[in-house]
């Protein structure tokens, strides 16, 4: 697989969820679905950050790892 030219991204582009999901993961530097959820102030549900964390990876924000059965999420830009 190419990798993708992360160059562009803007976090600027992203709504006011993705950006707390986003400095989530820059605080970790890389975390499950699960440990998200926990660092965010008013947590959506489980499947809904699962499912902006896949988006996000659609987007190119983030990437992940294969973390025994779950999967860590790490961004894929270096600051926030």
């Amino acid at each position: 697989m190419a990798k993708r030219d992360v160059s562009n991204l803007s976090l600027d582009r992203l709504g006011a969820r993705e950006r707390e999901i986003m400095g989530s993961l820059f605080a970790q530097q890389e975390a499950t679905v699960a440990e998200v959820l926990s660092s965010l102030e008013s947590p959506p549900s489980y499947s809904a950050v699962r499912g902006m964390l896949a988006l996000l990876e659609q987007k190119g924000y983030v990437r992940h790892r294969r973390d025994g059965l779950s999967h860590a999420r790490i961004p894929t830009a270096t600051t926030m």
